[in-house]
């Protein structure tokens, strides 16, 4: 050895050392690879006894080279995740499944501590996606019609104050937009909103019973159209009758209703069929 000063004894081994390491890497690499595969617990415990010797300076190490290399991180990340997918998948099902409580008080603590942020992420990804999601729920809910409706009617039943009061105060911040889309909607699906209008009717008398925008197209087909009193044709401008009107106990099911011309049903009123006869239906189909 040249040198009987320490220092430049070690800064002449690193200087050879580095020059062997350039000039030998491929069969270096190919040693110590070769090490790992015939030792895998030596190295495991290497590893270990190394990490936890020195874990905050590792744990710094990372965190600033995560910092400087932001995409280089995710693009490596990117591709271990595509060449490992499926071992990935299976790893984290066992985790979450050994890890149920933890992982579900974990998430509960980050959403308390960033209840903002969350909100203002999702208000910005749902105006980014609105017609995704909104296609994304119809077709939800398509497929899974019966369970909707069964949570839908077991939600209304346990916060049916709260829904009404939340309906209500909507209705009064959107007076105009809920009349623009009503008077759409009617003009769109005038039986519908016909059936509508009469249940609302049947439930302000207290009637027994109930029909559908189906029973009204059911009831025209059997009278081809044409009015239950005097028989003329009534195409598209009709009403829907009550037989025994509401107001003297009659039902609102579709057993008691029929298809008549506007002038019939406004002269009967609150007639019975044998009191509104002699002047509408016999008079009528008389003349």
């Amino acid at each position: 050895m040249p040198y009987k000063d320490p220092e430049k004894r070690r800064a002449y081994a690193r200087a050879y050392a580095a020059e062997y390491h350039a000039k030998h890497r491929d069969e270096i690499r190919a040693r110590k690879a070769r090490y790992r595969s015939e030792h895998p617990d030596r190295e495991r415990a290497k590893k270990a006894r190394h990490y936890a010797k020195h874990r905050e300076e590792l744990k710094a190490k990372a965190a600033k080279y995560r910092a400087e290399h932001p995409e280089k991180r995710r693009a490596c990340q990117a591709k271990y995740r595509a060449e490992h997918r499926e071992e990935l998948r299976s790893y984290e099902a066992k985790y979450r499944a050994e890890h149920r409580e933890e992982i579900a008080a974990r998430a509960a603590r980050y959403c308390a501590e960033h209840r903002e942020e969350i909100r203002a992420r999702r208000a910005k990804y749902y105006a980014e996606h609105r017609e995704e999601l909104a296609a994304r729920r119809a077709m939800y809910r398509e497929r899974h019609r019966e369970q909707e409706c069964a949570r839908r009617a077991k939600y209304y039943a346990e916060h049916r104050e709260e829904v009404i009061a939340r309906s209500a105060q909507w209705r009064e911040e959107h007076r105009e937009e809920k009349w623009t889309y009503d008077k759409k909607w009617r003009a769109e699906h005038p039986e519908e909103a016909r059936a509508q209008r009469w249940r609302r009717r049947a439930r302000l008398a207290s009637a027994p019973g109930s029909h559908t925008a189906a029973d009204v197209r059911a009831q025209y087909k059997r009278q081809r159209g044409r009015c239950y009193w005097c028989g003329a044709k009534v195409g598209d401008q009709y009403h829907v009758d009550h037989v025994i009107p509401l107001a003297r106990g009659g039902s609102d099911g579709p057993g008691n209703i029929v298809i008549a011309c506007p002038a019939c049903n406004l002269r009967k009123s609150a007639k019975h069929p044998h009191e509104f006869v002699p002047e509408g239906r016999l008079q009528l189909r008389m003349c």
